[in-house]
């Protein structure tokens, strides 16, 4: 038998070695240097690793480990900082400047690592990533972008044109997390993406992710283009931006559009659970549009959903520039969603015009949809002019938008050229309504199933300040001491099938609240599983108090293994919460029928149970069930495969079990079967696959 166990793992080894020598591995490239150099000098620097993964071998020297298929980048530095100060721009293979990625390449340091492009040292100012070619894909994770400069492309077609302070994406994919851009700028007579710029139909996802005080700034103020400060996607689909942050970012000067992000000519675009504060717009010819986000001339579908804008404005810096919306839309022609968001405390202001202190809606083509948000205390003001409209929602002539259930109060528009203060102003324009909205001083022209479908609210502190109520973005809450609010607002909605949940995720009851706030019940979770007890609750916070959840789920909350969750097993309790005891416990006894006692039963017979049942056996094997005397494990026999010279060799036959065998059989309750050699190619396959790991981490590091 050792003979064989011998040849077949001589066989079945040389198989494995031919199908390892004709298949390739990515590589892991540990970058050691925190310096930004090509040199001979024993460490790995991150262009020198990302040379070496662009072209698949040691390019310059053999200080990084070759590159090889999808590589993986990780650290071990003597600093968390690395600055990029290689001299030079437009070139393509990252020998100077920004780093180009022309593979599929993922960086992944453990904790976070600081690229710094600061062109005060480079000399001549540069991003720091470039993904550059269909095929290319870059995953990045914790870490910091900083101080990134967008330089002029080369080409007639990019003359006077910056894409990306940081990051500028033409071609291929790009995925982010965990990560933060900061200070990074697009500057030439058109600026595009002060901290990325897609210019392609790639594919992108941006999570938790912060977008601090980018800009992208026109060069000039008397022509060219500011767009997006933060993000520019031109021609682009497949973009998702979950649970991420804008945050002081900007576009000034010239035609300034979208401070934190500008989008047009694509779409396919999802944001959700986003932050929006303080960015900033700001035009010297044309319009000032969209102090947090400009969608234009979308062709695919766009999301935005379970997001906060606060704070953000347009400005008018010459005194004769228009201005439009927190959220501007411009000429789609594909369904835009706008739901279970907070938009507060903008402020548009414009020399001629100043309309949508919120949101602005102009050239509408295709469907806009804006259900359950709450549009609180937002304006519009004039500074020049005589027009200033619609201080939290403006819809332009000749143009529609179905919206419901928002609640839309304490909006301002201000005409400062003919001495009018303050007037309020909440919703001008036309809005197709088949449920109600609850707006307090409404402009708006109601086309819906219901003539006139909104609820005035007249009263003011129906909503508490902007805070954290529980989910990834802050909220304003229903004020649940209100009588008004208690009256119009909470619980008086017909709740859309489409919108099961408030903007922090939290389920929205029967009776709907308006806005996108829904005041739930919270509930006392004693054992702190997550479940909480149905007969302790709390209706009246804003969010969950200490020891308290959104839901009343528990059974019993004096013992923390006993939830939904939790898995029922056999012990007399109901462990899942469903309403039964041990019906679907995971570790029931699985029995066999034994009609003769004999402690052995039927295979083919067998039930599950918690409890040990009469007429059952836990072991199986019984050749006749019928008769006690009968209870042998095995009807194949145990054979020796090997050639024997001795006619007098002992070998068990005629299914008389050898009584070793049958002993052992029995005790583990199931019969042993004649040896084969498939049973040795098992064994030998299990053998290979269990050191198949070893050899690639072998191979890996060779």
């Amino acid at each position: 038998m050792l003979n064989k166990l011998v040849n077949h793992l001589k066989s079945l080894g040389f198989l494995y070695l031919i199908l390892l020598s004709s298949t390739s591995f990515a590589a892991t490239i540990t970058v050691t240097s925190d310096t930004d150099l090509i040199a001979d000098d024993d460490l790995c620097s991150i262009r020198e690793a990302i040379r070496n993964a662009n072209s698949d071998s040691q390019f310059d020297n053999d200080d990084c480990e070759a590159g090889s298929e999808a590589d993986t980048i990780l650290f071990s530095l003597p600093s968390n900082t690395i600055y990029l100060d290689v001299t030079g721009a437009q070139e393509n293979a990252a020998t100077t400047g920004d780093l180009d990625i022309n593979t599929d390449i993922s960086i992944l340091p453990e904790s976070n690592i600081v690229f710094d492009s600061s062109f005060a040292g480079r000399g001549v100012p540069d991003r720091i990533f470039h993904i550059r070619v269909p095929q290319a894909s870059l995953t990045i994770q914790n870490v910091t972008l900083q101080k990134g400069s967008a330089v002029a492309e080369s080409g007639s077609s990019s003359t006077g044109k910056a894409f990306g302070g940081c990051i500028y994406v033409d071609a291929g994919s790009l995925h982010i997390s965990n990560s933060t851009i900061q200070n990074c700028e697009s500057n030439e007579v058109s600026a595009y993406g002060g901290a990325i710029a897609f210019d392609t139909i790639v594919e992108a996802t941006i999570d938790n992710v912060t977008f601090l005080n980018n800009s992208a700034t026109s060069s000039v103020t008397t022509a060219g283009y500011s767009l997006g400060g933060a993000i520019y996607a031109d021609y682009t689909k497949n973009i998702t931006i979950t649970n991420s942050t804008f945050s002081s970012n900007s576009t000034e000067n010239a035609i300034s559009m979208g401070g934190a992000i500008f989008m047009q000519r694509g779409g396919d675009i999802s944001i959700d659970g986003s932050t929006f504060t303080s960015n900033m717009v700001s035009a010297t010819i044309g319009a000032g549009r969209g102090s947090a986000i400009t969608t234009y001339s979308s062709t695919e579908e766009i999301s935005i959903t379970n997001s906060t804008f606060d704070s953000n404005e347009v400005l008018d810096p010459t005194g004769g520039r228009n201005g439009f919306g927190t959220v501007a839309v411009y000429n789609n022609t594909a369904a835009i969603t706008f739901q279970n968001n907070t938009v507060s405390n903008n402020t548009v202001n414009g020399g001629n015009s100043a309309q949508g202190g919120g949101l602005y809606f102009t050239s509408i083509n295709s469907p806009v949809y804006v259900y359950h948000n709450t549009i609180y205390n937002n304006s519009a003001s004039n500074t020049v002019g005589t027009s200033a409209n619609g201080g939290g929602i403006y819809v332009a002539s000749g143009s529609t938008i179905y919206a419901e259930n928002n609640l839309v109060a304490g909006n301002t528009v201000t005409i400062k050229s003919s001495g009018i203060s303050t007037n309020d102003n909440d919703c001008e324009g036309t809005l197709a309504s088949n449920l109600a909205n609850a707006i307090e001083t409404n402009l708006c022209t109601i086309d819906g199933a219901s003539s006139g479908s909104f609820v005035t609210i007249t009263e003011a502190g129906l909503i508490t300040p902007l805070a954290d109520n529980g989910g990834e973005t802050q909220t304003l809450a229903l004020d649940t001491s209100n009588t008004t609010a208690q009256t119009l607002l909470i619980d008086q909605a017909t709740c859309l099938e489409s919108v099961t949940t408030d903007q922090r995720g939290y389920n929205r009851d029967e009776s709907c609240d308006y806005g996108s706030f829904e005041q739930i019940t919270f509930y006392a979770d004693s054992d702190g599983d997550g479940f909480g007890d149905a007969s302790v609750s709390d209706s009246t916070s804003a969010s969950a108090p200490t020891g308290y959840v959104a839901n009343s789920n528990d059974c019993d909350d004096s013992n923390s293994s006993v939830n939904p969750d939790a898995s029922e097993i056999c012990d007399g309790i109901d462990n899942n919460c469903d309403g039964t005891i041990d019906t679907d416990a995971i570790n029931k006894n699985l029995l066999y029928l034994d009609e003769d006692g004999d402690g052995l039963g039927l295979e083919s017979s067998s039930v599950l149970s918690c409890d040990l049942l009469s007429g059952y056996s836990p072991f199986y094997g019984d050749c006749d069930d019928s008769d006690a005397s009968k209870k042998k494990s095995c009807e194949e026999v145990v054979s020796s495969t090997e050639p024997t010279t001795d006619d007098s060799s002992q070998e068990t036959t005629n299914n008389e079990a050898d009584p070793e065998i049958a002993s052992s059989a029995s005790a583990s309750g199931g019969c042993v079967l004649n040896s084969n050699n498939q049973t040795y190619n098992n064994l030998l396959l299990l053998m290979l696959l269990g050191l198949m790991p070893l050899t690639l981490l072998r191979l890996r590091k060779n």
